[in-house]
């Protein structure tokens, strides 16, 4: 469900499902790989959401306390 929200730049339901997830969940779903081997904020740069992957990235620090860089995985 990230995946996707991620790769459509929908930060409603992106943000939606950071709430109702444990910390730990949340951050199991952001380090998930698809069946093409990408993220969710490699889904959402790949069609060109920017804001959504520097969402997605502020949710993690902020959500988790670590930072998502996947330019370096």
């Amino acid at each position: 469900m990230l995946h996707v929200a991620a790769a459509n730049g929908n930060l409603e339901i992106i943000k939606f499902l950071s709430e109702i997830s444990s910390k730990d969940h949340f951050q199991q779903i952001l380090l998930r790989q698809d069946r093409w081997d990408f993220y969710p904020i490699d889904a959402a740069r790949e069609n060109h959401f920017y804001h959504t992957g520097n969402e997605l990235q502020q949710i993690s620090f902020k959500e988790n306390n670590f930072y998502l860089n996947f330019e370096n995985i």
